[in-house]
């Protein structure tokens, strides 16, 4: 049995983006060959990886932070195979972290974003990185191309839930995106 549980203390970057990628590969290996093996696999990965590593930080999605930097690349790399598992299985609980995620993403991630500073417009975007200063948490280099990743994750969620403000958030992260990158 592959062992996909998370290693402590948790390597954020490596493992997060290691089982993101393998759970979107194994759900894709399962649909396009219908063996059920890669189904299976992807299941173990999702459950004792990604939700273990969620719970092992907080259940806040991954993005407790209590030194250094932390990258949010792996946070976005997460969004489309959690879609995909949710798509695949029905998993209410892909679902729910997706949800977890946006939320946080909208709420702080694209703070100070999205606004006029010095009557210009700072496009919508997530900072390449956190990082933590004597001031608190801060964002580093911010980064639009991240849109593209995560306007598609507020229009499935808009889908899957029928709550407006998801659509409102993915059309003003894809008219930024095009716009401004």
């Amino acid at each position: 049995r592959l062992d996909a549980r998370v290693r402590e203390p948790l390597e954020y970057y490596g493992q997060l983006s290691a089982f993101s990628i393998a759970l979107e590969q194994l759900l894709a290996f399962h649909e396009f060959t219908g063996e059920k093996k890669y189904l299976d696999t992807a299941e173990l990965i999702f459950e004792d990886g990604i939700l273990f590593a969620e719970e092992y930080l907080g259940n806040t999605g991954f993005f407790g932070i209590e030194g250094g930097k932390q990258n949010l690349f792996p946070i976005v790399r997460l969004l489309r195979p959690l879609m995909r598992m949710h798509q695949v299985r029905g998993d209410t609980r892909a679902l729910s972290l997706l949800l977890r995620i946006l939320a946080w993403v909208k709420d702080d991630g694209y703070a100070g974003t999205g606004i006029m500073i010095n009557d210009r417009y700072m496009p919508l975007s997530l900072p390449y990185h956190w990082v933590v200063r004597d001031i608190g948490r801060h964002g580093d280099e911010w980064f639009i191309p991240y849109n593209f990743f995560t306007c598609d994750a507020y229009a499935y969620a808009f889908r899957q839930t029928g709550e407006p403000s998801y659509m409102v958030f993915a059309r003003e992260l894809y008219r930024d995106s095009t716009l401004f990158y």
